[in-house]
């Protein structure tokens, strides 16, 4: 059984998460917050294990929210359920600690997939959100760079954009989706790239990735 916790300004979203979430057996409770501050002076008294959070509450940054979670002996998964898709809105969540990212008007049950996927440890992320994000990420396509890389550890020019959209926590299929190959091919190209750079899974290999200085 675990705690939610909401941080959404919206009372008919907020209450819309929770009604979602009373329905499912896994949520022992569900503690709503309507700003930052509120969130800020209750969480220390609670056993928050998945955060809710809206960006943007009421002109509050809800990234601050990600800032402290990852500060914390024992920090909550953070999934963003938001309707801004600014590719550099999703960005800075992502490198701020948040684990998934949702858009609003996404089905009841896709975000109970989303949460119980976060809890598994992947990083449940919408299609549409995918899209976007995929579509507005820098790939480096300096021809002196990519060669540079390419002699470092031998990745293909494929591998090195795949590696860079791994960094940013998209599943497999999320990646076959937004760049329109199979997952079979992705797969291929993930497995040959952890072999590459020695590595048994995607964190070590964007570990060993930022150490060569790819990322």
């Amino acid at each position: 059984m675990i705690e939610i916790a909401i941080i959404e300004d919206n009372e008919q979203m907020s209450n819309r998460l929770r009604n979602i979430l009373s329905g499912w057996d896994y949520v022992s409770r569900t503690h709503t917050f309507s700003s930052i501050v509120a969130y800020k002076n209750s969480y220390k008294k609670l056993d928050i294990s998945v955060i809710l959070l809206d960006l943007d509450l009421n002109g509050e940054s809800g990234i601050s929210v990600l800032k402290l979670n990852k500060t914390l002996p024992k920090p909550a998964i953070p999934i963003i359920i938001s309707s801004s898709i600014n590719p550099n809105t999703v960005i800075e969540a992502l490198s701020n600690g948040a684990i998934g990212y949702v858009y609003k008007s996404d089905p009841d049950m896709k975000i109970i997939e989303c949460i119980k996927s976060s809890l598994i440890g992947e990083s449940p992320i919408s299609m549409q959100i995918a899209s976007i994000l995929i579509k507005n990420l820098k790939i480096d396509n300096d021809e002196n760079n990519r060669s540079d890389e390419e002699s470092k550890i031998g990745l293909t020019a494929r591998e090195t954009e795949i590696l860079k959209i791994l960094a940013k926590g998209l599943s497999n299929k999320e990646i076959s989706h937004t760049l329109g190959l199979s997952v079979h091919t992705i797969n291929i190209h993930v497995r040959n790239i952890y072999k590459k750079l020695d590595a048994s899974n995607r964190t070590e290999a964007v570990f060993e990735a930022k150490e060569s200085g790819i990322l």
